[in-house]
C-alpha cells in the first residue's frame, strides 16, 4: 500500500474511532473554522484550495451546486484534471443527446476542454477521449 494511501486509511480509521466521522466521505469535510481561509485563498487561484473545496462540498450533502461552481473555477484556472473530467462527462452526455445541434455543442464543449487538458498535461487517457470526440463529431 502506498504512504499516501496507507495515511488516509489511517486518519479515517482513528477518525472512526474516535466517533468523528459518519460516512467515508467525510474525511473530505473541511472543519467549519478553516472553510473561510480556504475559500479565500481559492478566490486568488490557489487550485489545491479549489479542489479542496471541491471535495468538500461533493461529500457534504446537497451541495452539488456548489462543488460544480468550483469546478468550473479550477477549469478556468486550467486543472487539467479537472478539464478531463469535464470534458468525459460532456462526451457521455453527447452520446445519449437526441437532437443533433445539441450533441454538436456539447461534442465541442467537450473537444476544447480535453485539447486544454491534454495542453496542460499529456496523458494517454485524454489523448484516446480526443479520438473518441473528434469520431462523434464526424459521424454526426
Amino acid at each position: 500500500m502506498k504512504m499516501p494511501t496507507l495515511l488516509l486509511v489511517m486518519s479515517f480509521s482513528v477518525a472512526a474511532c474516535d466517533g468523528g466521522l459518519k460516512s467515508p466521505s467525510d474525511v473530505f469535510l473541511i472543519p467549519k473554522d478553516q472553510i473561510e481561509a480556504i475559500t479565500k485563498q481559492a478566490n486568488f487561484g490557489d487550485v489545491d484550495a479549489v479542489k479542496r473545496l471541491i471535495a468538500h462540498y461533493e461529500a457534504s450533502p446537497e451541495n452539488d451546486a456548489i462543488a460544480e461552481e468550483w469546478r468550473a473555477k479550477a477549469r478556468a484556472l486550467g486543472d487539467a484534471q479537472e478539464l478531463y473530467y469535464f470534458a468525459k462527462r460532456q462526451f457521455t452526455g453527447a452520446i445519449i443527446e437526441t437532437e443533433s445541434a445539441k450533441k454538436r455543442e456539447m461534442l465541442m464543449g467537450a473537444l476544447k476542454a480535453a485539447e486544454q487538458s491534454l495542453s496542460s498535461r499529456e496523458d494517454a487517457s485524454t489523448k484516446q477521449l480526443i479520438e473518441e470526440i473528434t469520431r462523434s463529431l464526424n459521424n454526426i
